[in-house]
């Protein structure tokens, strides 16, 4: 009987087997995303008008819709989100938006957010791993570069500038090709590239600035023209004039210069003046109105990463500044409107002097509206005590405002209009830094 036994538990087993395999064998089925709602969006009224109307009600936390699941990636630090349906549908014009992506322990990665056929693409254009950037931004890139501060479309929308930064506080400028990624501009053989980045209109040229802020100039993208202005100042910020022909830009106070301006081709040197007694430290977040004719600035009253304080404007000569914010806020990020009515800008809600975090994802901060005329100002979005939300870009037609915003658990791209309706996220992957970068119209 012992003998027999396995030869019974063999004839038992095949048996069994045929009759299984006949059987159903259930199967996770997979989650059908939600169907999006088709609401038309609505432009609202100008801006101006908008900010003389009562703020909405506030708005509730949306929640954060669960992220699809990825298919393994041959670099771990990939992540290729598929196509996905926006909560309410978006404009067809919506242009693409390139941003920056940093996780914990990983290296940075520049992406690009698409709108076409009802659905939302991200697509990964470059990853800023040391081994990526070896010997293409500058001799000391074998270090690789922790944080992504500046992403600024070219005029042309073809290339995009990064400023980046290691924890080392190395810092280097590249500029991407959005069509393959290709990571350009060699730097000058005195320094490397490690500041702001301003496009000169009309032209592959910009105004740059180099080791701590004493060597700048102006320089074409393919190197074929190289001009160091004589200015031995701190510089700190800088724009270019619609026309492409003067630099407006912010200093270290030194022989008291603190706000001037300068040719492009290094000649040419205004001083601006500046209020008595002095609003702030140092003037930062220069920014010119569309048609050229205005800048904003802040008055910052410590050194900080952004240069957050009081917002004031002037003409562009540097005549009729004035303060335009609340002197006890800490703004930054300003952004105009495309019709120059109204300026957008991210308030820091809990301001520690002693606070030295570059990420503003670790702010506490709410976004505003202000009127350029009036002063009138209008919170958009509040932080609820622990939101954040910063790098505010207009729309080019001004139906709404794009957004980083940690609201939806981590830090994505956001969308809402002026009135503070349509208020959804855009991405779905977290981790976004730095600022975006929006196609001039």
């Amino acid at each position: 009987m012992k003998t027999r036994l396995p030869h019974l538990c063999l004839l038992t087993l095949f048996l069994i087997l045929p009759l299984a395999a006949c059987g159903e064998v259930p199967t996770a089925q997979p989650e059908n995303p939600p169907t999006p709602t088709s609401v038309p969006p609505t432009l609202p009224p100008t801006t101006a008008a908008l900010l003389l109307t009562p703020s909405p009600t506030p708005l509730p936390t949306l929640p954060r819709s669960p992220r699809p699941t990825q298919p393994p990636s041959p670099t771990p630090w990939v992540v290729q989100p598929t196509p996905y349906a926006p909560a309410e549908s978006l404009s067809a014009t919506l242009p693409s938006v390139v941003y920056a992506v940093q996780r914990p322990e990983q290296p940075a990665q520049l992406w690009n957010l698409r709108y076409e056929s009802g659905l939302l693409r991200e697509e990964l254009l470059l990853d800023l791993s040391p081994e990526s950037l070896q010997n293409k931004i500058g001799s000391e890139s074998h270090l690789g570069y922790a944080r992504v501060e500046k992403v600024v479309f070219s005029l042309d929308s073809r290339y995009v500038a990064l400023g980046l930064e290691s924890d080392e506080g190395i810092g280097a400028t590249a500029v991407v090709r959005i069509a393959d990624g290709t990571v350009l501009l060699p730097p000058p053989p005195e320094h490397d590239l490690n500041g702001f980045l301003a496009w000169i209109p009309g032209r592959e040229e910009f105004v740059w600035q180099g080791a701590f802020g004493m060597n700048w100039g102006s320089q074409a993208l393919d190197g074929s023209s190289y001009t160091r202005y004589t200015l031995a100042h701190d510089v700190l910020d800088a724009v270019v004039s619609p026309d492409g022909a003067r630099v407006i830009f912010s200093a270290t106070p030194s022989e008291d210069i603190w706000l001037g301006a300068i040719d492009v081709d290094g000649t040419n040197l205004t001083i601006y003046p500046v209020p008595a007694p002095l609003p702030g430290l140092r003037a930062r977040n220069l920014e010119l109105s569309p048609n050229g004719q205005s800048c904003a600035f802040t008055w910052n009253r410590q050194v900080s990463y952004r240069g957050e304080g009081q917002i004031w404007v002037m003409n562009a000569d540097g005549s009729n500044q004035r303060p335009l914010g609340s002197a006890a806020a800490y703004d930054y990020d300003l952004a105009w409107s495309p019709d120059g009515s109204t300026i957008a800008f991210a308030r820091w809600d809990n301001p520690d002097p002693n606070a030295r975090s570059a990420n503003r994802a670790d702010w506490i901060s709410s976004l505003w509206l202000v009127d350029v005329e009036s002063g009138q100002e209008r919170q958009l979005l509040g932080s609820a005590g622990q939101y954040a939300h910063w790098s505010p870009r207009w729309l080019p037609d001004g139906s709404g405002l794009l957004l980083l915003s940690t609201r939806g658990g981590a830090a994505d791209l956001w969308i809402v209009r002026p009135d503070g309706t349509g208020l959804q996220p855009l991405t779905r992957q977290g981790g976004l830094a730095g600022e975006i970068a929006v196609p001039a119209p």
